[in-house]
């Protein structure tokens, strides 16, 4: 049996306003140990975009950006800019916020 299905949502609803980051390399070699604002590029030819960057425990930080973002993708660096300085980077774990519920459509089939 085939099960097929359709999720619907805006555009809003596939981007994400927050990102866990691990495996962290801070420059300096000293763990912030505030919040702190910073431009942050989620994709080598990805624009900077404004966040602020919370350092948590086990080498990792959380990123929430001002904006909703698409392409925020497990496996790709987060890299964290104040000016043109980088000042860390890390590797994108998962999306912070859990999907928004979603209600699958059952698509019509050709077995009842």
């Amino acid at each position: 049996m085939v099960n097929n299905s359709l999720i619907i949502g805006s555009s809003e609803e596939l981007g994400r306003r927050e990102l866990v980051a691990g495996r962290v390399n801070w420059v300096s070699g000293n763990t912030p140990e505030k919040p702190f604002k910073a431009k942050i590029k989620i994709r080598y030819k990805a624009p900077l975009v404004p966040g602020e960057v919370t350092p948590i425990e086990n080498n990792r930080f959380i990123v929430k950006f001002e904006k909703t973002l698409r392409g925020i993708t497990p496996g790709q660096a987060a890299v964290i800019y104040k000016g043109e300085e980088v000042v860390a980077s890390g590797i994108i774990e998962v999306e912070h916020i859990p999907a928004p519920e979603v209600i699958p459509l059952k698509l019509s089939s050709e077995e009842p």
